[in-house]
């Protein structure tokens, strides 16, 4: 296999075939650094195994999964690379030109630093270009405070992101997840990790069309909670739910699915009308705002609103936690 390259760049990919070619290009072109490129197949059903096959750059690696999901995708690609830096990537994203090798020599200048990452271009299917997502340089507290919902923003966009393999090799990697791995990632990781944002774009960052199904959003906005509060525990007691309390973590996560079950028609349906009046959408605007009507939802209308919301909801399963604790040290 000759010695290990100095970037590993790793991608999971399932059913990628429309953009995965694409992929492949901006980053088997990428210049002025010493890379792999391990794609982890997890069982794809279309073309993504025939495109993969066919590409005869000795750098790519090819690693077989069988429709275990992303998570273990992930965690399975992480166990496969072997260089030193590793690189993600997202089988619809476009690296630009320099990102790996201004990625790497900020790692290379600040030996502190266990991730960096990058500011990204949203685009569409057609590969139009919008608006930037920006990766602002900042303090630990300040990605707590995005990451825990208390200010407005995105921190970090996952396909951006370069680690240190040895940094990486101390977490355990990605947990088991309905979703929303990488925020629980980035949380449990946040007081033992330095971050460094690039506020260059270094990645076209594809966001489909259609908006996300009642399920999903609900899925996402329980794990996205939990993910917080599983933090605040942390912090507060030193007890990590998901290892030392796993009936208590699981019990949690049950009440607040139940909450949001109440809350995310709402949300979606306020999602979808700024979607629809940014893209001059006027009828199916007005459906949705219907829908925020009806449900008595206007309030979240407000910039601050959906934030609230998913703040209250830390703040509920908090106080359900505080009384668990206080039950049983009755009992004991």
């Amino acid at each position: 296999m000759g010695s290990a390259p100095k970037i590993s760049v790793m991608m999971a990919v399932r059913n990628g075939e429309k953009f995965l070619q694409e992929a492949l290009d901006s980053v088997l072109s990428q210049e002025g650094v010493d890379f792999e490129f391990v794609a982890v197949d997890d069982g794809s059903t279309d073309g993504t195994v025939a495109i993969l096959e066919a590409c005869r750059d000795p750098r790519l690696r090819i690693v077989r999964n069988t429709n275990h999901g992303l998570v273990n995708a992930l965690n399975l690609g992480f166990a496969s690379v072997r260089g030193d830096y590793i690189a993600r990537m997202d089988s619809d994203d476009v690296c630009l030109p320099g990102r790996l090798a201004k990625q790497s020599a900020l790692l290379d200048a600040n030996p502190d630093v266990d991730m960096v990452h990058a500011s990204a271009r949203i685009i569409d299917d057609s590969g139009k270009g919008s608006r930037i997502i920006m990766a602002t340089p900042g303090t630990q507290d300040d990605y707590r405070a995005v990451l825990t919902d208390e200010v407005p923003g995105k921190p970090i966009i996952n396909p951006t992101v370069m680690i240190r393999r040895s940094s990486l090799a101390q977490t355990g990697g990605y947990r088991d997840s309905p979703s929303c791995e990488d925020h629980e990632f980035w949380l449990r990781v946040l007081d033992s990790w330095k971050f460094m944002a690039i506020p260059e774009v270094l990645l076209l960052y594809r966001q489909h069309l259609g908006g996300i199904s009642r399920v999903n959003s609900r899925e996402q906005a329980t794990s996205h909670v939990m993910n917080c509060v599983a933090y605040r525990i942390r912090r507060e007691t030193g007890i990590d739910l998901f290892d030392e309390d796993p009936a208590t973590y699981h019990a949690l996560r049950t009440q607040l699915g139940l909450r949001a079950d109440a809350i995310m028609p709402t949300i979606v349906a306020v999602h979808a009308l700024r979607r629809h009046v940014k893209l001059r959408r006027w009828g199916q605007a007005w459906h949705s705002l219907v829908t925020v009507v009806r449900n008595k939802g206007l309030p979240l209308l407000r910039d601050q609103g959906v934030r609230s919301e998913l703040q209250r909801l830390q703040r509920e399963a908090m106080a359900e936690y505080k009384a668990v604790l206080a039950r049983a040290a009755k009992q004991g």
